[in-house]
């Protein structure tokens, strides 16, 4: 019996750990498509260039292709 409350507690610190990471990925997720929905809306010229400067825009791009090419050295951003 003992060990079934051992197994039951294990399950749901477990259970708890794996609901907290799954809500870090789901907001990551969700920033990451609202920077593609930004990007692709700027690239179509649906956003005002007086929301963000330039250079502030580009340097977010190189910092973000920085990132990806660390964690993953075949992808690559696309966008002009």
């Amino acid at each position: 019996m003992q060990n079934l409350k051992i197994e039951d507690n294990a399950a749901q610190r477990l259970h708890s750990v794996i609901g907290k990471q799954v809500g870090k990925i789901i907001t990551q997720l969700q920033e990451i498509e609202s920077l593609y929905l930004t990007l692709k809306d700027l690239s179509a010229g649906l956003l005002s260039h007086h929301l963000i400067k330039k250079e502030i825009l580009q340097d977010n791009l190189d910092i973000l292709e920085d990132m990806i090419n660390k964690h993953n050295p075949q992808a690559k951003m696309v966008y002009k």
